[in-house]
């Protein structure tokens, strides 16, 4: 070492020796012409050499301030306290760095006296920075040193511990200047030294592959269980090397097996288990909670979790929050959080909302159902009747605005729902049913009540009326003659009454003006309704039949006991197959009602027996029923159906054939007329439209064929020429 830090010395010679002769050539070059230095390099060099050693000589024999070291060097190790004597002989003026700043005097920095004509310059816990020059000058002259912090290397706690995958940084700060060089291998259980990386003395960090080195140590990205072992770290000086050896151990560190999701809810009140199960062994598990409404973050008791994970029994809201699973083993930490965002409450629906309502008509009315739950429900509004139908939905609070009519009455039903869950898994639905009773005057209804009764004089005669209203009407039948309340017959889920009144065995007194009144607390109605006495018909008489094998007249007449001029007669007439050995009625038709006196019956059977029976009707009121049985024809056979044409009988054949000679004869004749002067035409011709004159008679009585022709005036005409 001594050898060392004298080789150190005599380079710091030299090396102040070089900046001197740095100098001196500059000083030189400033004086002297460039040409004539290049010239005379040789003889300037020797002249500059000889004015340097008589230089030398006077400086070192004159008397100034003067450093007491040997060699003028100092090296002292890094962190301790640099001690340093001057000694001057004339006026002391102070400490200067290299750079001529004088030393600023602060804790870490001090000037002490020392003995007579001494001084003293400490500088505790010594850094790199405080390498380089420093000058002592008094009023004669000035002494530089050099002071050096001797290259260290610290020791390393060992080994270190690095995780699978992670970078790894193997800290072994080198201390100390002038450095030339640091190195880092890697020792191979061979023995063999693997050269990793080298910073050098004017490099800050130096970079080879996934090896980094810097001062402070070296870092080893992506390190892997291959990477374990030793390694070693030097630093070469001028004349010297320190070095330190360190254990690198690389392991994994706790990972999951299994997990589920990190985001959870749940219901309150219920169960949940968060899993977390670790591959490798752990040394250490715990389980830490952050909560949200409160923001502390707590140790979970060991009670409430094991090896597979955490229980957590009857939830509320206080649960919500992040639950952290932590795993350590020798080489690290592993952590799992779950959040835990929601613990749902279950919606319950307001006791002062959707409840039953009665009110009198208005414009309009509002519906209103709320739900409190964590997070707010979702509802839904509905009607039941006629059918579910969704009137409005939204969240925490609905309110429904409906015009109030009877439409407006009825059941309503409503649902909350937020996802909070029961034990089973299934979606938790919250439920209130109300009823909307509106009420209202009472309204009869004029086409299903009766506006005018008819009856006969000892049948019954009946009155109906029909009403609706809230609350549900009662209704009266009122005359002067008597006031009657008959029993009421309502609907259980509706709001009308409907009443009939029926006087039996009516005289003609009871035909008289009868007004139905409809009454309830919000008001009244009222309906006339006209009786009149009708003749109930007889029997239908004299019912005959003209059948055949597909279908029937069937005749009657009016009953006996019925006047066509004042009475509206119509017959209602029932068809029917009739089996006269057990009397059984099937297929029966009902017929159309007619004002006639007979019907067609088509459609017919052959050989089948039918019932008809007849019923007189006067305005609905019906008469005694007439009852008449026939069979039908079997098939008549058909004589030109195998010629496929209609038979006739004897007189058409004849006329048929006496038509057919006279139109020959006709023809024959007319033939005769034309080209013979022939036959009857002619002769009838000649008889009205062609008698003989005597322009056509000759004058000596013979018959002359050419005067025969020639008409009577031209005869003359020659006469009388």
């Amino acid at each position: 070492m001594l050898f060392s830090r004298d080789l150190k010395r005599n380079a710091n010679i030299n090396y102040l020796h070089q900046i001197q002769v740095s100098h001196f050539e500059k000083f030189i070059k400033q004086k002297f012409h460039p040409n004539m230095v290049n010239a005379e390099y040789k003889a300037i060099w020797s002249f500059r050499m000889i004015i340097w050693v008589f230089f030398s000589i006077w400086i070192f024999k004159t008397e100034s301030a003067k450093w007491n070291a040997r060699f003028s060097v100092y090296t002292v190790g890094y962190g301790q306290a640099a001690i340093m004597h001057c000694t001057f002989s004339n006026k002391f003026e102070g400490f200067y760095r290299s750079n001529r700043e004088p030393i600023l005097v602060n804790s870490r920095v001090k000037v002490l006296d020392g003995e007579a004509s001494s001084k003293i310059l400490e500088i505790d816990n010594l850094q790199e920075s405080d390498y380089g020059n420093y000058t002592c000058t008094d009023s004669t002259g000035s002494d530089t040193v050099l002071l050096e912090i001797e290259v260290t290397i610290p020791s390393i706690l060992s080994p270190q511990k690095f995780v699978s995958g992670s970078t790894g940084f193997i800290q072994a700060p080198v201390y100390g200047k002038p450095r030339y060089k640091i190195t880092w291998s890697y020792i191979h259980p061979s023995g063999i030294k693997l050269f990793l990386a080298s910073l050098d003395s004017h490099d800050t960090v130096a970079v080879n592959g996934k090896y980094s080195v810097s001062t402070n140590g070296l870092t080893i990205n992506n390190i892997q269980k291959a990477d374990s072992g030793e390694y070693e770290v030097s630093s070469t000086t001028f004349g010297s090397r320190v070095s330190q050896k360190v254990l690198v151990d690389v392991g994994e560190k706790p990972t999951l097996k299994s997990k589920g999701p990190t985001l959870l809810n749940s219901t309150e009140g219920l169960d949940l288990f968060i899993p977390c199960l670790w591959n490798e062994p752990v040394s250490n598990e715990t389980w830490k909670f952050e909560s949200i409404s409160t923001k502390f973050i707590s140790t979970v008791s060991p009670k409430l979790y094991n090896a597979s994970g955490l229980f957590l029994n009857n939830l509320s809201t206080s649960n919500e929050g992040n639950y952290t699973c932590l795993a350590s083993n020798f080489y690290g930490e592993s952590s799992l959080t779950v959040f835990l965002s929601k613990v749902l409450s279950i919606p319950i629906i307001r006791a002062d909302s959707f409840n039953n309502v009665t009110t009198l008509p208005l414009k309009s009315f509002i519906i209103s159902c709320a739900s409190d739950g964590s997070p707010p429900p979702d509802i839904t509004i509905k009607k039941l009747q006629p059918s579910a139908t969704i009137l409005k939905s939204g969240i925490g609070i609905v309110n429904y605005t409906t015009p109030i009519d009877e439409a407006t009455s009825g059941d309503y039903l409503c649902e909350a729902q937020n996802g909070a869950k029961s034990s089973d898994g299934s979606v938790v639905v919250a439920k209130k049913k109300m009823t909307v009773d509106i009420l209202s005057p009472p309204y009869i209804f004029k086409n299903l009540s009766t506006t005018k009764a008819i009856s006969a004089v000892g049948l019954d005669l009946k009155f109906d009326c029909v009403a609706t209203g809230n609350p549900i009407p009662y209704i009266t039948f009122e005359h002067t003659a008597f006031h009657q309340a008959p029993i009421i017959t309502r609907a259980k889920t509706t709001n009308i009454s409907l009443i009939s009144m029926v006087i039996k065995n009516v005289t003609k007194e009871d035909f008289v003006l009868v007004n139905c009144i409809a009454k309830n607390n919000i008001g009244f109605d009222e309906h006339l309704i006209q009786s009149k006495e009708v003749l109930k018909p007889g029997i239908p008489t004299n019912i005959t039949l003209d059948k055949s094998s597909s279908s029937s007249v069937v005749k009657w007449k009016p009953p006996q006991n019925v006047l066509r001029e004042k009475s509206i007669i119509s017959y209602s007439v029932t068809i029917c197959k009739f089996d006269n050995l057990t009397d059984f009625e099937s297929d029966c038709t009902q017929l159309d009602e007619t004002r006639e006196t007979q019907m067609k019956l088509n459609k017919l059977n052959k050989a089948t027996t039918y019932k008809v029976s007849i019923t007189a009707l006067n305005q609905g009121l019906k008469g005694e029923t007439a009852v008449f049985i026939f069979q039908t024809k079997d098939a008549e056979p058909n004589a030109n159906s195998a010629l496929g044409s209609t038979s006739l009988d004897s007189g058409s054949i004849a006329g048929i054939i006496i038509a057919v000679i006279m139109t020959i004869l006709v023809v024959v004749d007319i033939f005769c007329c034309f080209f013979n002067n022939c036959g009857f035409t002619h002769c009838c011709y000649e008889a009205f439209c062609s008698s003989k004159s005597t322009k056509y008679i000759p004058s000596d009585g013979k018959h002359n064929e050419e005067n025969e022709l020639k008409p009577a005036k031209e005869k003359l005409l020659e006469n009388a020429v």
